[in-house]
Parts: C-alpha cells; sequence; structure tokens
C-alpha cells in the first residue's frame, strides 16, 4: 500500500510541485517544470 512522505515540504523532491493526482489512486503527477528540474539535477549528479 503506497502512503505518502511523512514531510510533504520538501522543495528537492519532484512531486512537491504536484499538477494534479489520479483520482482512483491518488498518485502524485508533478509539474512539466518539476519534472525539467529534476532532470536537470540528475544530469548534473551524473557529470561529478
Amino acid at each position: 500500500m503506497y502512503r505518502e512522505p511523512k514531510s510533504l515540504s520538501t522543495s528537492s523532491d519532484v512531486f512537491y510541485n504536484v499538477e494534479s493526482r489520479i483520482p482512483i489512486t491518488n498518485v502524485a503527477i508533478p509539474t512539466f517544470d518539476a519534472i525539467v528540474e529534476a532532470k536537470e539535477w540528475v544530469d548534473d549528479v551524473n557529470k561529478m
């Protein structure tokens, strides 16, 4: 069973900026900007 994270205020998390949720499953859909920011972060970390 899925549980929400204890802290919903982690701005570094891609799911912090949620655009919507799927009604039945309550799965969070992140905003496009959050996805782009997360990808840039992953790319930067992988360059190291």
